[in-house]
């Protein structure tokens, strides 16, 4: 984010993501993403010598995603018996 830059090349303003390792704890899945800091945009003054600004941040790897898988089994019991009395 600035005034009066903009990216060398593209118009990309963050870097990409990149998915990192995932892992299973208990039977959760987890996702984790972070910034591909080797495509981080490279900025360039529109006008010189006018004024400008730029902000740049970048969040460090987070949660991307959890998977959840709830199985439900249902199950049916039939007891037949006879009995014969005499």
């Amino acid at each position: 984010m600035g005034k009066n830059v903009q990216p060398i090349k593209g118009s990309a303003i963050s870097p990409e993501a990149t998915a990192t390792n995932t892992q299973t704890v208990a039977g959760v899945r987890f996702g984790w993403t972070s910034p591909k800091l080797e495509t981080k945009p490279q900025w360039k003054i529109v006008n010189p010598g006018g004024d400008w600004s730029l902000t740049e941040s970048f969040a460090a790897p987070g949660l991307d995603n959890i998977t959840n898988i709830n199985r439900t089994i249902t199950t049916t019991s039939v007891t037949e018996s006879t009995s014969v009395f005499k």
